[in-house]
């Protein structure tokens, strides 16, 4: 049916189905691993790994320009996961005042009842 309705078909070992930050992120990995793009497909209804994201930045009180301060988890770039961004921005900046906002947080969001002070 695909076939007929002028859709390619492509058989490949390693599928990712989304296009998000997750997929970027394995895709990422299987090239270190040395997996060649024609073994690779990305199902997606979207044209960037960023998009995704972007809408949620655009739809959260957080600036599209301005900074999170995150742990490893937001560092798919970097796949040891150390140092974090707010390490790296801390140490390279030489201000703690990141490493302190991303210490606190859950504790400065259960205070305010789940609002971040």
């Amino acid at each position: 049916m695909m076939f007929r309705a002028g859709i390619p078909v492509v058989d490949v070992p390693y599928v990712s189905v989304g296009g998000g930050i997750g997929s970027f992120v394995l895709v990422a990995y299987l090239r270190i691993a040395v997996v060649s793009r024609d073994r690779i497909r990305v199902l997606a209804n979207i044209d960037k790994p960023c998009q995704t994201y972007r809408y949620l930045t655009r739809v959260s009180p957080i600036p599209e320009q301005g900074r999170l301060h995150s742990d490893s988890s937001s560092c798919p770039g970097n796949i040891c996961g150390f140092p974090s961004c707010v390490l790296r921005g801390a140490f390279s900046g030489r201000r703690l005042k990141c490493l302190w906002i991303v210490l606190t947080e859950p504790i400065r969001w259960r205070l305010r009842g789940g609002r971040l002070i």
